[in-house]
């Protein structure tokens, strides 16, 4: 899979096999597949090619279903990825879920869009950034109330338009410079 013209036909397959510090390419195109990976002390990055084009979409699953769209139990980093459903913020899908680790997790997420989801960024006991983003139609933004091992989260320069509830909750890290307009709920607890 180092090429377009060999690249595999799932996100998921090329996750299972990639290596401690991988970096996957994610080309033009619909993914509605629910990514996971279970491995500890380990990182992964994703990127996708563009922004506009490069979307996970979690339309085909029922609102009433808790799905997400990528779940790890390690580091990530994700960039020019859009995470989006056609159904409003009333279902239950999410965007990034990071599970329970013994090891401390760090995440980078730049440049990425979010919009009708329930949840955008899931991430307990988490150190890193969350900067560039933009989230519309949201249930929640950005979720994180344990303290990493004495680093904290870094949440600037995003824009939050429209969400329902706190758009960002984070009891241990540093919030700057984000633009946040709300329909209901408070800005940052």
């Amino acid at each position: 899979y180092i090429s377009w013209a060999t690249a595999s036909d799932s996100v998921q397959k090329v996750v299972d096999i990639c290596v401690n510090g991988d970096t996957i390419m994610i080309g033009v195109g619909i993914y509605t597949e629910l990514i996971r990976s279970e491995r500890d002390n380990f990182f992964l990055t994703f990127i996708g090619t563009d922004i506009d084009s490069c979307i996970l979409d979690l339309s085909i699953y029922s609102p009433n279903t808790e799905c997400i769209a990528i779940s790890v139990r390690h580091n990530i980093s994700l960039e020019n990825l859009n995470f989006t459903t056609t159904t409003n913020n009333t279902n239950r899908h999410k965007a990034l879920d990071l599970f329970f680790s013994p090891y401390p997790q760090t995440i980078n997420i730049k440049n990425c869009r979010f919009s009708n989801l329930s949840s955008c960024i899931v991430a307990f006991k988490t150190s890193g950034e969350i900067k560039e983003n933009y989230f519309y139609n949201v249930g929640r933004a950005v979720l994180n109330t344990d303290r990493p091992s004495g680093e904290n989260l870094v949440i600037f320069d995003n824009t939050i338009i429209k969400s329902k509830n706190e758009a960002i909750v984070c009891l241990y890290g540093t919030i700057r410079n984000n633009w946040i307009i709300m329909s209901q709920g408070s800005g940052i607890a």
